[in-house]
């Protein structure tokens, strides 16, 4: 019968599915038992927002469904954005994200951390880390050789951050 026959019947033989999607990245290995810091959120949602409704479905399809509501509610959040907010909107999370963990970091390990930093980022994680460990009369020296410009929109940053509650800056 050429209805039982696969080569003949295409309903008989499907066509494959795609490969099912890797996990979400949280440690990148480098090599056996070696890993790096854990991939930025930002990194994970830049992914996210750039599937297709189908692609994001697969990838999602393990999470809670309140986490994934969450997820999906801030997708359809920033695909309404123009283009070059949602950028720029994206850009300051992902910066936020790498002061925040530079802080957090011990002294000793920031130097890799940055080195894995966006590249555009690399200078300003490097000014912030040299501040933080600067005495008093270290950070007056260091603002003392900026230019004014510079200085003042530093030490306006630097005092917005100040003013955030210890907690919060994790």
């Amino acid at each position: 019968d050429p209805n039982l026959n696969p080569n003949l019947n295409p309903n008989l033989n499907p066509p494959p599915l795609p490969p099912p999607l890797p996990p979400p990245i949280q440690y990148r290995a480098v090599a056996p038992g070696v890993t790096l810091r854990q991939t930025s959120p930002v990194l994970y949602f830049r992914g996210i927002l750039g599937m297709t409704p189908a692609e994001r479905e697969r990838a999602l399809a393990d999470k809670p469904a309140a986490s994934k509501k969450i997820l999906l509610d801030k997708v359809r959040e920033y695909q309404a954005l123009p283009p070059e907010i949602r950028e720029a909107r994206l850009r300051q999370t992902q910066l936020r994200w790498e002061l925040t963990s530079l802080v957090n970091l011990a002294p000793a390990g920031r130097p890799a951390f940055i080195k894995e930093a966006a590249p555009e980022d690399r200078p300003l994680l490097q000014d912030y880390a040299l501040w933080l460990t600067n005495s008093p009369a270290g950070k007056k020296e260091l603002l003392d050789k900026l230019s004014p410009d510079r200085h003042q929109a530093l030490t306006q940053a630097l005092a917005q951050w100040d003013s955030v509650p210890q907690p919060e800056r994790r």
